[in-house]
């Protein structure tokens, strides 16, 4: 997200849920469930082929525009408002990072498996993130900073034209 503001936040994180829902079902043959509507998981799908049920986190990321200018990273979420949040409190078998603004590589995908193997190997550095908070004194969350071409070997990478086409990348 980019606004820090609760509403068009949640918008535009509904956005991103709407693509990867038609990504997964277009590009994996999934079948749609539902929603979560908590911090469990975004997206509930089936594999008819796997015969399993499973179950997805979706960060829509409108922070980075291009290659110049971003950082660089996938942001994941492990706490906020000194709470256990994001990966701490997720339920979902894999997440996906949207980045709908870049002209290629917008889709990238990590087991949960793969995320706390990189985490328990203190692969990426700590920061923190969100709205300032005065009662706490600092930013409101932590999150994790993951370098995304530095570890690109860990995740499933697509692009797409924004026209209903996926390919990996």
């Amino acid at each position: 997200m980019a606004n820090y503001d609760f509403k068009p936040d949640l918008r535009d994180g509904q956005q991103g849920q709407n693509v990867m829902k038609f990504f997964l079902e277009s590009y994996f043959g999934f079948k749609y469930l539902g929603q979560g509507y908590t911090s469990a998981f975004d997206l509930r799908m089936r594999d008819e082929a796997e015969k399993r049920t499973l179950l997805y986190e979706i960060k829509t990321d409108l922070y980075e525009k291009d290659y110049a200018t971003g950082t660089g990273n996938l942001v994941l979420e492990y706490e906020c408002r000194g709470k256990r949040s994001g990966i701490q409190k997720s339920k979902a078998d894999y997440y996906i990072w949207y980045l709908p603004l870049l002209d290629r590589d917008q889709i990238w995908m990590a087991s949960l498996d793969t995320l706390l193997f990189c985490i328990g190997r203190k692969r990426w550095k700590v920061q923190p993130i969100g709205e300032y908070s005065a009662r706490m004194g600092e930013k409101s969350g932590l999150a994790y900073m993951i370098p995304r071409y530095d570890d690109k070997t860990f995740f499933e990478v697509f692009s797409t034209d924004n026209r209903g086409n996926f390919w990996p990348s």
